[in-house]
This record gives C-alpha cells, sequence and structure tokens, in this order.
C-alpha cells in the first residue's frame, strides 16, 4: 500500500500491484508518475483524492498490465474548477501495453489534464469513465486519442475487444480533439 509518494522508490520493480491509498501522494514535488520500471505490474489502483500535483502519467510498455482504477478526485488541482488555469503539460498516457484490459476512472479525476491517449492496447475491453448521477466531468479540458497501430500479422482491427466505452457527464466536456484510430500497416 502506498501512503507517500517516497513510497514508490520501495518498491521492488517485481510488484504485481501497485494500490495507492486515499488522500495522499499530494505533494507538489511529486509530479509525474512512470511505472515503467514496474515491469511485471498487472493492477494499478489509486484511491480518492489523490496525487493532485502528478502532471503526466505514464503506463507504457507494460506487458503485464491488465488493469488501472482510479477513485475519485485524484489526479487532479481542482479545489475550485473555475479558478484553475489550463496546462497544457498535463498527460494521461497509456501506451504498448498487450494485456491491458480496463480501465476505470471515478468522477472528477484527471480533471485539469489536457491530453488522454490510449494507444496500441489490443486487449482492452472496458473504458470506464465518470458518473452519470453527478458531475464529474474526468478529463474535462483534455484530447481524447484511442489508437492503434498494427502490423502484417494482427487484424487491422486491433481494439475489437473493446466492449465498453463509457463517459460520464462531463467527461472530456471541453475536448479539442478526438481522435479513434486504427493505424495500418507498421513494420516491414
Amino acid at each position: 500500500m502506498i501512503h507517500s509518494a517516497d513510497d514508490f522508490t520501495k518498491l521492488a520493480s517485481t510488484v504485481e500491484t501497485i494500490i495507492v491509498d486515499n488522500n495522499v501522494c499530494n505533494d507538489p514535488s511529486f509530479s509525474r508518475l512512470d511505472l515503467q520500471p514496474f515491469s511485471c505490474l498487472k493492477a494499478l489502483e489509486v484511491g480518492n483524492y489523490s496525487c493532485c500535483y502528478v502532471d503526466e502519467v505514464l503506463l507504457v510498455g507494460l506487458k503485464k498490465l491488465e488493469r488501472v482504477e482510479v477513485g475519485v478526485f485524484s489526479f487532479g488541482k481542482m479545489k475550485n474548477r473555475l479558478a484553475i488555469p489550463l496546462v497544457l503539460n498535463r498527460r494521461f498516457a497509456l501506451r504498448d501495453c498487450e494485456r491491458m484490459k480496463e480501465l476505470k476512472v471515478g468522477r472528477g479525476s484527471f480533471y485539469d489534464y489536457y491530453l488522454f491517449e490510449v494507444e496500441n492496447v489490443p486487449s482492452l475491453e472496458v473504458i470506464d469513465m465518470g458518473d452519470w448521477k453527478e458531475d464529474g466531468a474526468v478529463f474535462y479540458w483534455a484530447s481524447l486519442t484511442l489508437r492503434s497501430m498494427v502490423s502484417w500479422a494482427v487484424s487491422s482491427i486491433d481494439l475489437l475487444g473493446l466492449k465498453t466505452l463509457r463517459l460520464g457527464r462531463g467527461d472530456f466536456w471541453d475536448c479539442h480533439r478526438a481522435v479513434f484510430e486504427s493505424g495500418g500497416f507498421v513494420g516491414g
């Protein structure tokens, strides 16, 4: 269980599950979450109201990652939505995670992020964000990119496993660009 940003440095690279407690990792010096060193990671769970100063979340090349779940109002500097200036460098990237099946994000999380990128996750079945009952505004300002790159050995529709894409009330509300793309041929 992660209770502070320092706890990440104490984790073994072979950890399979990382659980971040509620209302932790809110130190301004903790601004980047790059989980690439955890090559055995299968699941990431982040509680509520955590990681508010993290500007960049990178889930890249994690070959065993299957599930990411984020609670409510995490990864956002939001205290008063109208007082928050748009910051163009805040981004979430989920890329090249071949076993990734499920991404769940609770309402209000990533509110002030500018980019949401999901690329080359052929096993992805579920993207579930926000809440329809209450305004949550997940990735309120962000551009939305769902992209896959395929090779000659893979179907040209490699997001075929995506069964659910559910966005809640206010999610991607002020989205400036949405891309849903299967990239075609890559390779030699």
